[in-house]
Protein backbone atom coordinates (compact mmCIF):
# COMPACT_ATOMS: atom_id res chain seq x y z
CA UNK A 1 0.00 0.00 0.00
CA UNK A 2 2.95 2.36 1.04
CA UNK A 3 4.56 1.39 -1.97
CA UNK A 4 1.76 2.46 -4.12
CA UNK A 5 0.93 5.77 -2.65
CA UNK A 6 4.64 6.53 -3.39
CA UNK A 7 4.65 5.66 -6.78
CA UNK A 8 1.20 7.33 -7.61
CA UNK A 9 2.82 10.43 -5.85
CA UNK A 10 5.99 10.03 -8.09
CA UNK A 11 3.86 9.89 -11.39
CA UNK A 12 1.96 12.80 -10.29
CA UNK A 13 5.49 15.00 -9.85
CA UNK A 14 6.45 14.26 -13.44
CA UNK A 15 3.50 15.07 -14.58
CA UNK A 16 3.45 18.21 -12.87
CA UNK A 17 6.90 19.30 -13.20
CA UNK A 18 6.37 18.54 -17.37
CA UNK A 19 7.58 22.36 -19.12
CA UNK A 20 4.53 23.39 -20.41
CA UNK A 21 5.11 23.28 -23.69
CA UNK A 22 6.04 19.60 -23.34
CA UNK A 23 1.59 19.60 -22.28
CA UNK A 24 0.88 21.83 -24.98
CA UNK A 25 1.13 18.96 -27.81
CA UNK A 26 -1.35 17.63 -25.13
CA UNK A 27 -3.82 18.89 -23.89
CA UNK A 28 -7.35 19.92 -25.88
CA UNK A 29 -5.59 18.36 -29.16
CA UNK A 30 -6.75 15.31 -30.64
CA UNK A 31 -4.71 16.15 -33.86
CA UNK A 32 -1.69 18.79 -33.80
CA UNK A 33 0.52 19.90 -35.96
CA UNK A 34 3.13 16.99 -35.51
CA UNK A 35 0.38 14.75 -35.96
CA UNK A 36 -0.87 15.37 -38.90
CA UNK A 37 2.35 15.56 -40.98
CA UNK A 38 2.93 11.80 -39.82
CA UNK A 39 -0.14 10.98 -41.52
CA UNK A 40 -0.15 9.68 -45.27
CA UNK A 41 -0.51 12.53 -47.45
CA UNK A 42 -4.16 11.24 -48.63
CA UNK A 43 -5.16 11.54 -45.28
CA UNK A 44 -4.12 15.02 -44.52
CA UNK A 45 -5.92 16.11 -47.77
CA UNK A 46 -8.67 14.42 -45.80
CA UNK A 47 -8.17 16.33 -43.00
CA UNK A 48 -7.88 19.28 -44.85
CA UNK A 49 -11.19 18.88 -46.72
CA UNK A 50 -13.16 18.57 -43.61
CA UNK A 51 -11.90 21.85 -41.97
CA UNK A 52 -12.40 23.36 -45.46
CA UNK A 53 -15.88 22.16 -45.54
CA UNK A 54 -16.13 23.77 -41.66
CA UNK A 55 -14.62 26.88 -42.72
CA UNK A 56 -16.78 27.03 -45.96
CA UNK A 57 -20.02 26.97 -43.94
CA UNK A 58 -18.83 29.58 -42.10
CA UNK A 59 -18.75 32.30 -44.63
CA UNK A 60 -22.35 32.05 -45.39
CA UNK A 61 -23.80 32.64 -41.99
CA UNK A 62 -26.32 35.07 -41.04
CA UNK A 63 -24.26 35.64 -37.63
CA UNK A 64 -21.10 37.14 -40.00
CA UNK A 65 -23.52 40.27 -41.40
CA UNK A 66 -23.25 41.45 -38.62
CA UNK A 67 -19.59 40.87 -37.76
CA UNK A 68 -17.05 43.96 -38.24
CA UNK A 69 -15.42 45.15 -40.88
CA UNK A 70 -12.14 43.10 -40.55
CA UNK A 71 -14.23 40.00 -39.91
CA UNK A 72 -16.02 40.20 -43.06
CA UNK A 73 -12.48 41.44 -44.71
CA UNK A 74 -10.82 38.48 -43.87
CA UNK A 75 -13.55 35.98 -44.03
CA UNK A 76 -13.84 37.27 -48.23
CA UNK A 77 -9.94 37.47 -48.42
CA UNK A 78 -9.82 34.21 -47.45
CA UNK A 79 -12.62 33.04 -49.27
CA UNK A 80 -11.54 34.32 -52.86
CA UNK A 81 -7.83 32.49 -51.89
CA UNK A 82 -9.73 29.08 -51.35
CA UNK A 83 -12.53 28.55 -54.19
CA UNK A 84 -9.91 28.86 -56.94
CA UNK A 85 -7.63 26.05 -55.17
CA UNK A 86 -8.32 22.48 -55.23
CA UNK A 87 -7.66 19.73 -52.01
CA UNK A 88 -4.36 19.35 -52.87
CA UNK A 89 -3.04 22.62 -53.17
CA UNK A 90 -5.13 23.67 -50.03
CA UNK A 91 -3.05 20.63 -47.98
CA UNK A 92 0.49 21.86 -49.66
CA UNK A 93 -0.36 25.43 -48.30
CA UNK A 94 -1.03 23.95 -44.90
CA UNK A 95 2.25 21.52 -45.00
CA UNK A 96 4.33 24.20 -46.29
CA UNK A 97 3.24 26.31 -43.16
CA UNK A 98 4.25 23.73 -40.92
CA UNK A 99 7.44 22.98 -42.64
CA UNK A 100 8.69 26.61 -42.03
CA UNK A 101 7.17 27.18 -38.82
CA UNK A 102 7.57 23.65 -37.05
CA UNK A 103 7.37 25.53 -33.80
CA UNK A 104 3.87 25.63 -34.83
CA UNK A 105 2.93 21.89 -34.68
CA UNK A 106 2.09 21.65 -30.99
CA UNK A 107 -0.43 23.77 -31.28
CA UNK A 108 -4.17 21.68 -32.90
CA UNK A 109 -4.38 21.44 -36.29
CA UNK A 110 -7.35 23.75 -36.72
CA UNK A 111 -5.65 26.80 -35.36
CA UNK A 112 -2.40 25.87 -37.49
CA UNK A 113 -4.97 25.51 -40.33
CA UNK A 114 -6.05 29.17 -39.69
CA UNK A 115 -2.87 30.72 -39.06
CA UNK A 116 -1.85 29.15 -42.25
CA UNK A 117 -4.62 30.77 -44.41
CA UNK A 118 -4.19 34.07 -42.68
CA UNK A 119 -0.22 33.86 -43.63
CA UNK A 120 -0.89 32.35 -47.05
CA UNK A 121 -3.66 34.55 -48.38
CA UNK A 122 -2.80 37.34 -50.17
CA UNK A 123 -4.16 40.38 -48.53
Amino acid sequence: MKRSIIILLFALAVFILQPVTTQAAYMGNFMNGERYMQLEETMRTYLVIGMYDMLSFEWDQPIFNSADYNTKDDMSRIKRCLTQKSPNQIRAMLDEYLTSKPEAKIYNIASSFSAALNTMCPQ
